[in-house]
């Protein structure tokens, strides 16, 4: 009997581990086109000190692997603008180098060995490596969406303000391209999500009190845009 139960005990035990191991494959079609979060490239403090920023890239998680290393270089004439060397690469949504924002991020797929593994081309799904230092940060989807100034559906006639954080919870107010929302907090595939100042009077009490649920990101697509400044 105790080397029956133990033999039932093993192969519990056994199918757990391998259902567990297979991941959930709505989550690995996201992280595939969109990553884990976001990598921001902090180069701005070197450049405004007249010192030239150098950002490599690796062919994998190893510094014998460079493969291209970009130069980022403030430039005085014609008051003042920001030049790059060898970028011609960097193919991102969020690629800024114009006063009075620096932005330089990349969709990162994965972190390994002190290394993330960044999308350089968003069209071609081309992928580097770039090693972790302090001026090279990863904020993942959550923390990032709520730091982001606000927030807009890509398709608002069919991704409404709702309710509650469910595709068939009544609509909480009218949604459309024109308006973008803060972040309060993450809920899954949901945002919390408040009226903006920039869109919406908030002096007036029906926006001032308001908060509602906006769907981000279903199992293969990220269904928002978001704005980094003002």
């Amino acid at each position: 009997m105790k080397n029956l139960l133990l033999s039932i005990l093993t192969v519990l035990v056994t199918l757990v581990l391998c259902f567990g191991s297979y991941p959930d494959k709505s989550e690995t079609q996201f992280d595939q086109h969109y990553g884990i979060g976001k990598v921001k490239v902090e180069f701005e403090y070197t450049i405004l000190r007249h010192k030239p920023y150098f950002l490599n890239f690796y062919q994998s998680d190893s510094e014998n692997e460079l493969v291209k290393t970009v130069e980022i270089n403030w430039k005085d004439e014609k008051g003042g603008y920001v030049e790059t060397q060898n970028a011609e690469f960097i193919k991102v949504k969020d690629f800024y180098l114009e006063e009075p924002h620096y932005i330089l991020m990349f969709n990162c797929l994965q972190e390994r060995n002190g290394f993330f593994e960044v999308i350089v081309n968003v069209d071609t799904k081309e992928t580097l490596w770039i090693k972790k230092q302090s001026t090279i940060r990863l904020k993942l989807w959550d923390k990032f969406l709520k730091e982001v100034v606000c927030v807009s559906s890509l398709t608002p006639e069919t991704n409404q303000i709702r309710v509650k954080p469910e595709k068939n919870s009544k609509i909480a107010i009218e949604n459309n391209k024109d308006i973008c929302w803060e972040v309060i907090d993450i809920q899954g595939e949901w945002l919390n999500v408040k009226c903006s100042e920039i869109f919406f009077d908030l002096t007036e009490e029906k926006y001032k009190n308001f908060n509602g649920w906006l769907r981000w990101r279903d199992d293969k697509e990220l269904l928002i845009d978001y704005s980094l400044a003002y």
